[in-house]
């Protein structure tokens, strides 16, 4: 597990460089980790410790390894908690609570602040976020409230923003769901459109691969904008005119794809001329003569440094630390380029939500020389598809607010909504859908790429090309920005007309692959392995077949010490190379999905997901050797139970599919309803089973035996 990363900015590493350290819950008894090796807390540059705690002994959260708070540190031991969570079944976050300044987003409770057991106002029945509300109980007042409806496809219909006037938004689509019409302005009675004149309407006409051919912008009704676009057979953008509004540059694109000039964010009649580096990563942009921007990465292609030079004021540089997870945890900021960033004082650290991985909790400033981020916090805001929405400081009070175009152009507002700013008055570049801004471009950061809001595309082609489904590489989320994120840049939406949607991050991040060892607590099953069912399992038929790729009955017989496997708990558990009589994987069925994944000569791992989770965020936490292939097992969509969990079951099928796939593991077959196993030289199925069979429970809660080999 991974334990220290050094991260140096400048040079070869030495005795100084800065590093991130992960501690972990090694108690054992019996040779085994009975804490699951969690992770207990993390290190940043500057010694800082911030804690990760899982409720009092023998409780719930204790038992699952399952988040209960994030906590400041006391002398080395976790302090008061920043964030504290609850639950419904065994890992859906229904209540996020920041206890300094009183605020909590709250699934559970009604606009009277009650609840119903049971009952979780914040959900629809397909566990769909409907009002999605931050309360302030401390003066008991709504901070930010917003609430949703969707379609029968699960696109969003509406986003009504509770409180102020003209800040609704009603969205139509195409029948790819593809967005076509974003209006902005107060709701009907009925919900159904945008009552009177609108306060803004962006209209899109789209070609067969989703580009932009027409775009309009109305502002109170009178058009300000009229485009046509034309593009090339690999969807590159080569002309832009207009019959009403200001000319905007035409892009160019280099002959890997690159865009080499485009409209400035900012002031679109301008160009920001962009230079890449033989890996396509975007390493400087001139904005005007003698204004430039320039970063730099390390080998896990993070944003590391970035530059910015601008005559005659001269020019400052950033650094960035992150952890395992691709999160910014601290920035440091001097005058000129450092040769030593470790003697810069740490300017900005963050803390992140266990909801996802781009929903920031706080961050801390220092403006002092200390050394410590104890001079102001603020807290984060968002929106159900975790656009920053409010900063909050510690009193609970709303000194800043954000809203986005459906592509994420952002107007900033101060706290009570009186008056537009042209900048953050508090320098916070953590924006749309939780992405980095960069205020110098007006470009957002997403990890693998760059993305220009204005185009509503990215940069630069994708990472992954054709394997995240979409023919169109320069597309952002399938032009369904209203439901649909992409933390990573290269995140493939769902193939099948479901676009892909985030979900909660679990616990922190279990170590690089390969590892021997369990992560997890051991849960021996007694029951009946081959239990055949009523009705016949989902079973699609095998693709890139291996010779030992038919599934078959796992031999009777077996000793408690020869299987291990995972359960229905979210997470992920990982084995070496497999000897003859060892079997390893993972049960999935009804709602929950399983893969079991082979790497030939180094090991086997197996993954549990349930509907809530992001298969992509997991397996991208890993760096996956060549020649790996799956078994995906999972769901029953048949009948009346297709009516009642099939949806939700095939859309993580598929999005598990599509994840594999994007990190070059080749899916080597498919079983509905029950566990996979991989053996020393074969793969294995038992469990064949459905919803309504008995065996369904012994898929969910006892999918594997776990004990020492």
């Amino acid at each position: 597990m991974l334990a220290k990363e050094y991260q140096e900015h400048e040079g070869a590493k030495d005795g100084s460089t800065l590093y991130v350290q992960y501690n972990y819950d090694d108690t054992a008894a019996s040779g085994e980790y009975t804490k699951g090796m969690r992770q207990k807390s993390v290190r940043y540059p500057n010694a800082r410790l911030v804690h990760f705690t899982y409720g009092s002994s023998g409780s719930d959260a204790d038992n699952l390894n399952r988040l209960d708070a994030v906590n400041e540190d006391n002398g080395g031991s976790p302090g008061n908690a920043v964030t504290q969570y609850s639950y419904v079944g065994l890992g859906m976050i229904v209540i996020e609570d920041y206890p300094q300044p009183d605020v909590r987003l709250d699934y559970y409770r009604n606009d009277q602040g009650s609840g119903t057991s049971g009952t979780y106002q914040g959900f629809d029945r397909f566990d769909r976020v409907v009002n999605h509300k931050w309360y302030d109980y401390g003066a008991s007042a709504v901070r930010d409230q917003y609430t949703y409806a969707y379609d029968r496809a699960s696109n969003r219909l509406y986003r009504e923003n509770v409180g102020p006037s003209g800040k609704d938004e009603f969205y139509t689509y195409d029948g790819m769901y593809q967005l076509k019409n974003f209006d902005r302005g107060d709701l009907n009675e009925g919900k159904t459109a945008i009552s009177g004149t609108l306060v803004r309407e962006e209209d899109f006409t789209l070609d067969p691969t989703g580009n932009w051919s027409g775009y309009v912008q109305k502002t109170s009704g009178t058009t300000q904008l009229n485009q046509s676009w034309t593009h090339n057979p690999v969807n590159e953008v080569t002309d832009i005119s207009e019959t009403t509004g200001p000319a905007w540059i035409t892009p160019v694109q280099d002959r890997a794809g690159n865009m080499t000039t485009v409209p400035n964010p900012a002031n679109l009649a301008n160009g920001l001329t962009c230079v890449y580096d033989a890996w396509n990563r975007l390493v400087e942009v001139q904005v005007s003569q003698g204004e430039v921007y320039r970063c730099e990465y390390d080998g896990l292609n993070r944003r590391i440094i970035k530059y910015y030079d601008v005559d005659p004021y001269g020019e400052f540089c950033g650094y960035f630390y992150h952890n395992a997870s691709w999160q910014l945890l601290e920035e440091r900021y001097a005058e000129v380029q450092s040769a030593q960033p470790e003697t810069l004082q740490p300017y900005w650290q963050y803390v992140w939500s266990a909801r996802y991985i781009d929903s920031p909790l706080l961050r801390d400033k220092n403006t002092d020389t200390d050394g410590l981020c104890d001079d102001e916090r603020l807290y984060y805001l968002g929106d159900a598809n975790f656009n920053v929405t409010t900063l909050v400081d510690t009193g609970g009070e709303a000194v800043e607010r954000y809203v986005y175009d459906p592509y994420g152009k952002v107007t900033i507002q101060d706290g009570s909504w009186s008056g537009e700013r042209t900048f953050s008055s508090y320098q916070n570049e953590i924006l749309y859908t939780g992405r980095e801004f960069q205020t110098e471009t007006a470009l957002y950061y997403y990890r693998g790429r760059w993305y220009h809001p204005p185009l509503g595309r990215f940069l630069s082609r994708d990472r992954i090309g054709y394997q995240a489904g979409d023919s169109n590489l320069y597309r952002y989320v399938m032009n369904n920005p209203p439901r649909v994120t992409d933390p990573y840049g290269f995140q493939p939406p769902n193939l099948y007309g479901v676009p892909w949607t985030p979900g909660p991050v679990r616990n922190p991040p279990p170590p690089p692959f390969p590892g021997p060892g369990v992560i997890g607590p051991a849960i021996p099953v007694p029951g009946y392995w081959l239990y055949e069912t009523l009705f016949p399992p989902f079973a699609l038929p095998l693709v890139n077949p291996q010779p030992d790729f038919e599934p078959e009955p796992l031999p009777p017989g077996l000793a408690p010490g020869q299987v291990r496997g995972i359960t229905s708990e979210t997470g992920s558990r990982f084995a070496g190379p497999l000897r003859p009589g060892q079997y390893f994987g993972v049960g999935g069925c009804g709602t929950c999905v399983g893969a079991v994944i082979h790497c030939p000569g180094k090991g086997t791992a197996a993954f549990h997901f349930d509907v809530y989770d992001e298969p992509g965020g997991h397996l991208g936490k890993y760096c996956w050797p060549n020649g790996c292939y799956a078994v995906v097992t999972g769901g029953d969509w048949s009948g009346d139970v297709g009516t009642l969990v099939g949806w939700q079951s095939k859309d993580l099928f598929f999005r598990t599919l599509n994840a594999l796939r994007s990190r070059g593991i080749r899916i080597g077959g498919y079983v509905g309803g029950g566990a996979v196993y991989r053996g020393a030289d074969r793969w294995y199925r038992v469990l064949r089973c459905d919803f309504f069979a008995r065996c369904a429970h012994v898929c969910w809660f006892y999918a594997a035996v776990l004990s020492p080999w």
